[in-house]
């Protein structure tokens, strides 16, 4: 499999922004691109051209907030989300980045599908707000509880660089 890593280009969007929508089972109308600025670090994996997996992470200050690390289903384990991940951390040191936050979602409160990327890269859990995603999203069906009530957790997680 050859995979490509390149930088976000507005041409990934709508394929970014389905891979987003059916990893959350979300059709919200919200795109990447009304959270991408001028402090935005993307990247991009491709695959015969075609967006397999990308990273979305936000310069604040001294930290480096990652919003996203998708990779669709089929291409999971093959080592794109670790190379993404090397990639950006090496753009948060040559940045001079002191921490690094994620945050990720405890799927009915337990399960957490990046837990291990994030381990291998060296973050901590260091909290967790339950029922966070039904009260920002209520009524909307959640793809990973398989019900219009999601259970759901948010995670952060915190790296020092």
């Amino acid at each position: 499999m050859n995979i490509l890593y390149v930088s976000y280009d507005e041409k990934y969007l709508k394929e970014m922004d389905e891979m987003e929508d059916n990893y959350w089972g979300l059709e919200d109308g919200e795109s990447i691109k009304d959270e991408i600025d001028n402090n935005s670090i993307i990247e991009v994996a491709l695959l015969d051209n075609h967006v397999v997996g990308f990273l979305h992470a936000q310069v604040l200050g001294d930290q480096l907030e990652i919003h996203n690390v998708l990779v669709k289903e089929e291409y999971q384990k093959c080592g794109i989300a670790t190379h993404l991940m090397e990639d950006m951390l090496k753009s948060a040191s040559d940045l001079k980045m002191k921490t690094s936050i994620a945050n990720a979602v405890a799927i009915r409160g337990g399960h957490i599908n990046s837990l291990p990327l994030l381990k291998k890269f060296g973050y901590e859990e260091i909290y967790r707000v339950e029922g966070y995603w039904n009260a920002i999203y209520p009524g909307y069906y959640c793809r990973q509880c398989d019900s219009r009530k999601c259970y759901c957790s948010n995670v952060v997680f915190l790296k020092r660089m």
